[in-house]
């Protein structure tokens, strides 16, 4: 191995750790800016030792955890409606249940996120021609005319033949510009 494949090596190796360190941060982070709350406020009515349905002593912090999410993102709704702690509860400090609060929302989206993956569903539209049928089909005119309608969009991108792959569909400015000119005539 050369001193140039050794750093470029190196440098591979320093980007994978940097990218990871966000998710192990956030966790870190949220768990050490919500505990102060929890153990000084929540814990008095939703410990172990209580009768009421969440208990925070046996709650975790791994938002991975589907039932730990639904649970931290059910506390993220009731504080910010200011719902908890009760009227008759002693309220904690307003700066440490806002900090709780854009710590939880933030390692709640991130986790969400994070979740979906590769499962979020691709922004789709009606091709050149998909358009032009459409016209053709809603309107009953020649399909001539939905064709020269078509034409007034912008070419589809080169996606090897399939102009209906999601992934490959762009939706830019001109895109929406041609589609409302397109809707004018």
């Amino acid at each position: 191995m050369t001193k140039g494949d050794d750093v470029i090596t190196r440098m591979f190796v320093l980007v994978f750790l940097v990218g990871l360190v966000p998710g192990v941060v956030s966790a870190q982070s949220f768990e050490t800016e919500v505990r102060p709350l929890v153990q000084g406020t929540c814990v008095r009515c939703h410990g172990a030792r209580t009768v009421t349905p969440l208990n925070f002593e046996g709650l975790g912090y791994d938002l991975t955890d589907h039932e730990t999410f639904r649970t931290w993102e059910k506390v993220y709704e009731r504080l910010m409606r200011g719902e908890m702690p009760p009227p008759a509860a002693p309220r904690p400090d307003a700066d440490m249940v806002d900090t709780a609060l854009g710590s939880l929302k933030r390692a709640l989206v991130e986790a969400n996120l994070a979740a979906r993956g590769e499962q979020r569903t691709w922004l789709r539209r009606l091709t050149r021609l998909e358009y032009g049928h459409t016209i053709t089909d809603l309107l009953r005119v020649d399909p001539a005319v939905g064709a020269e309608v078509a034409l007034g969009l912008p070419a589809e991108a080169d996606s090897g033949g399939f102009d209906t792959i999601a992934s490959n569909q762009a939706m830019s400015p001109l895109h929406v510009q041609s589609y409302l000119a397109a809707a004018d005539l």
